[in-house]
């Protein structure tokens, strides 16, 4: 795909959420005992949300996920019995979505691959907007295939398996602009592939929010802001300080795309106000121009 948001030329579209240099989802697969136990803790303690990934066969906790959705966490599918999709039916697609939206409450729409071995995408895209490979590469805003989302292994399999391994690689993703999926499994010694320490991932989640350089985000909403940005569109009218504006974006049959993106307009005035609805808005005045963020859909008004 190419990017092919329209706006008049006054308007910019972010690259990521409120111009944050990268980001960073925490992609945690196959509901390891640890992952509930220390790190949603952790991540809570930073207010940081995390993807985790489910097999549903698996499960034995379903209060515990909802609880972690209702904080703020994604919930998403692992198939229902981490079968290979190349060889499995479709059933592992569509059952895991309606089982996990069943006991959750909220949308699935996000699915990592067994053995990130991905399977049939005009299948998968029935049922999700984006899918998770392992190929430990970075990601831009415009992914050629958002069923190819790349991520890094994380643990004592690889080279990231500490707190400064961590840092370093949210670092690369804020220094190239792009986006670093971490491929979580183990946490402690709760069995699972391989494991991190927990104390590892405290420090490195107190590092990122101290740093305050990336966007931390699960996939639903990293990959709703991806397909937004490709196709956005703003359409103002008036003028003279005082203007209207249409946002709106090509809809995704699995979703409604209503993620927040920050877009900029050029003023003449140094304190605009911005307001949906009628009702004032946050926005940032900065280097002549206004920043707020928009969701599709709705009609804002700018005045100077």
């Amino acid at each position: 795909f190419v990017a092919a948001f329209q706006a008049p030329p006054d308007y910019e579209v972010a690259p990521w959420l409120n111009w944050k240099q990268g980001v960073v989802t925490y992609s945690l697969d196959d509901g390891c005992s640890g992952q509930l136990s220390a790190a949603i803790p952790a991540l809570n303690k930073y207010g940081l949300h995390a993807t985790f990934n489910l097999v549903t066969n698996w499960v034995s906790n379903w209060g515990g996920w909802k609880q972690a959705a209702q904080n703020g966490h994604e919930i998403a599918s692992h198939t229902v019995s981490h079968a290979n999709l190349d060889s499995a039916g479709e059933q592992e697609l569509s059952q895991s979505k309606r089982i996990i939206e069943q006991n959750i409450g909220q949308e699935c729409v996000t699915i990592v691959y067994p053995n990130c071995v991905c399977g049939n995408k005009g299948i998968i895209s029935k049922y999700y907007i984006s899918g998770r490979t392992c190929s430990g590469q970075f990601v831009g805003n415009n992914p050629f295939d958002m069923y190819e989302i790349s991520s890094f292994i994380i643990g004592n399999t690889g080279q990231y398996n500490s707190a400064q391994a961590l840092n370093n690689l949210a670092d690369q993703a804020a220094q190239q602009g792009k986006w670093a999926v971490f491929l979580i499994h183990g946490v402690d010694g709760d069995g699972g592939y391989s494991p991190i320490s927990s104390s590892a991932l405290d420090q490195h989640f107190n590092y990122v929010k101290q740093q305050d350089k990336v966007w931390v985000a699960t996939m639903k909403e990293v990959s709703k802001y991806i397909l937004e940005y490709k196709s956005l569109t703003i359409t103002e009218t008036g003028g003279n300080g005082s203007f209207m504006l249409d946002v709106s974006c090509q809809q995704n049959g699995v979703t409604k795309l209503d993620q927040p993106i920050t877009i900029a307009r050029k003023v003449s005035c140094t304190n605009p106000t911005v307001k949906l609805n009628g009702s004032q808005i946050n926005s940032t005045p900065y280097n002549g121009k206004v920043i707020f963020n928009v969701i599709p859909g709705n009609k804002y008004s700018i005045q100077c």
